[in-house]
């Protein structure tokens, strides 16, 4: 009869028993890594959005001008400043932007759009006149 002794194994044999061991371990430290990184979320770049130094377009100056009208309906308003980052500071100018719309964007802390808020708010102002008892309202 054959005792084990006289049997030869490979060593890559005696090998295998651990592997599983070794594969719940790496499972375990990546699962403990993940769980430990805070998720980001994906940063998307709208296609509508205009890069500075893009060659203006007709489509670009009429939207550039519904932005700037005070016919342009309030939705009108809000869609161009989600939709075109560019021409916010000219939709924060435009009297017949709603105040929704400038509170949103007094929440981007950009210069430009803040000053074009302060200059609509200070005209408003103007035309009020002292003797006006109606509230007043501040975006900042």
């Amino acid at each position: 009869m054959a005792r084990i002794e006289d049997v030869l194994y490979p060593p890559l044999l005696w090998a295998a028993p651990v592997v599983p061991v070794i594969v719940l371990v790496v499972i375990a430290r990546d699962a403990s890594r993940a769980a430990a990184t805070p998720r980001q979320a994906p940063v998307v770049r709208r296609s509508s959005t205009q890069v500075s130094g893009e060659i203006e377009t007709a489509a670009g100056r009429a939207l550039r001008a519904r932005a700037a009208s005070p016919q342009s309906s309030a939705h009108e308003l809000a869609q161009i400043a989600w939709r075109h980052e560019h021409l916010r500071p000219i939709v924060a100018a435009n009297p017949a932007t709603p105040l929704a719309v400038l509170e949103w964007l007094s929440t981007h802390g950009d210069a430009e759009i803040n000053a074009a808020i302060a200059a609509r708010s200070t005209r408003a102002a103007g035309m009020q006149g002292p003797a006006s008892a109606g509230p007043s309202v501040s975006v900042a």
